[in-house]
């Protein structure tokens, strides 16, 4: 694929996939980071999580006992708010869709009307004969969320693919969020690995991080040296 001239500066997109219409800017910067780094795919606004669910429906899917923080910081601010350690529990509740063969839809809705931790730790556990706490699925999703992105790692995506178009650094134009905009995606991103247990330079997996997953093969193979 070939852009010139002035081009790239509107292809928006996120390691090549195109953004959907739920702007970052507007709807909550969540979606920033899960547009420049949470999706392994890139800009796509639902898997593994629609973080928006959080601060801007104002709901919990039942992750406030699990260290959600609450209430929601302001949908619009970006650091020093534990957005990123939201972003962290969101993106561990979302990839149980995934790991447990289930619809991400049943997912989004408050504790009281969705498949929340504690009872998809009652099915896994009635479908399994093994004893699982929602602890232990929350682990199990943080494992293989990591494992995705070390699958990216390999093929060589890191810190430095985990951006965003110029648009979503440019101001609203008209609306009834004018003038919002992703400020500081840096410092986000920042933020992001450390609650992950990413090497903050490259965005990297540690170490530690792999072998606390029981991920220690993999660790071997990213950190060889």
């Amino acid at each position: 694929e070939k852009l010139g001239g002035r081009a790239e500066a509107f292809a928006c997109h996120g390691k090549g996939l195109e953004i959907p219409a739920h702007d970052a800017r507007g709807t909550t910067k969540s979606l920033a980071i899960q547009y420049a780094v949470g999706n392994p795919r890139g800009g796509c606004h639902s898997e593994p999580v629609w973080p928006a669910i959080w601060d801007f429906a104002q709901t919990d899917p039942g992750l406030k006992e699990f260290g959600l923080p609450w209430p929601p910081p302001s949908r619009f601010a970006e650091t020093n708010v534990d957005r990123a350690l939201g972003y962290k529990l969101l993106i561990e509740f979302g990839e149980l869709a995934g790991v447990l063969g289930i619809c991400r839809f049943a997912l989004n809705a408050a504790e009281d009307r969705n498949l929340n931790p504690k009872k998809l730790s009652n099915l896994a556990s009635a479908a399994t004969g093994r004893d699982f706490s929602p602890l232990d699925l929350l682990k199990v999703s943080e494992r293989a969320y990591n494992l995705k992105r070390c699958f990216n790692v390999r093929e060589g995506v890191g810190r430095k693919d985990d951006k965003l178009p110029k648009r979503l650094m440019e101001p609203l134009a008209t609306g009834p969020t004018k003038g919002q905009k992703v400020e500081d995606l840096d410092g986000m991103l920042d933020e992001f690995y450390q609650v992950m247990g990413w090497d903050q330079a490259t965005g990297i997996p540690t170490k530690a991080k792999l072998e606390e997953l029981g991920l220690s093969d993999v660790a071997e193979t990213l950190w060889k040296s």
